[in-house]
């Protein structure tokens, strides 16, 4: 195969130069502005190569820079929603993605507190990951019962309106009859309209009815928990 051209910039610069070099001011013959933009094939294939790792390279920084980019954007919403700074930065788990995108709830329980809130932050950061404009709330147990207590109707609002609400700790105070009531009204809005929840518990749905109803409102506990059982994948951990 015979020389390929190389360097086209340079040909051009003397060209429009009226055919003399613009480094040196002299003409320059025809014969070596061919050897200056000319390669044998050999010399192509290695420059090609040179040039391919560069842009690979480049290509890595790049991929590696929007990464870090993405990252730090999801660790903001996590933060904006309420999520503690020790579980902003969790793994994205975009296992129930597709199923909280669909309007389906989400209930770890397990032994550990530790494991159940970051898998269900987890949960949480895949569903941002997939819906980059949705609004997020990390509420915990004693927060929302506290809220739902002083604030009444303007919580439950809130609460209904949000993309996705996660409730953390669900079960480790009990509520009132008042607040039960409440509870169950956000939760029966949010399954009328399609609406993701997702919980983490040390109970399972079953015990949850027990903490829940333990100041003695049993049949209001289990109304919030016969809504939670039918709408959410039980994910013990």
């Amino acid at each position: 195969m015979g020389p390929t051209e190389r360097g086209l910039l340079s040909l051009i610069e003397i060209v429009r130069e009226g055919g003399y070099s613009p480094i040196e001011g002299r003409p320059v013959p025809i014969e070596r502005i061919y050897d200056m933009n000319t390669i044998s094939f050999e010399q192509f294939e290695l420059l090609k190569a040179e040039l391919e790792a560069e842009e690979k390279k480049r290509k890595n920084g790049r991929a590696i820079e929007d990464m870090e980019t993405d990252a730090d954007f999801l660790r903001d919403r996590m933060l904006s929603a309420g999520v503690p700074k020790s579980m902003s930065s969790c793994a994205i788990d975009s296992t129930m993605t597709a199923n909280l995108k669909d309007g389906a709830w989400l209930y770890v329980h397990g032994q550990s507190s530790e494991m159940v809130n970051t898998k269900a932050c987890a949960s949480l950061k895949g569903w941002l990951n997939g819906e980059r404009f949705g609004l997020a709330k990390f509420e915990r147990n004693t927060s929302m019962l506290a809220r739902l207590r002083d604030e009444g109707a303007s919580a439950v609002n809130e609460y209904a309106a949000i993309g996705m609400l996660l409730i953390a700790g669900i079960g480790y105070e009990a509520f009132g009859d008042v607040e039960l009531g409440l509870l169950h009204d956000v939760l029966d809005r949010r399954r009328g309209n399609g609406m993701p929840v997702i919980f983490s518990s040390r109970h399972s749905p079953p015990e949850l009815a027990g903490r829940l109803g333990s100041y003695g409102n049993e049949e209001s506990a289990w109304r919030v928990v016969e809504i939670i059982q039918a709408q959410s994948i039980v994910l013990p951990v």
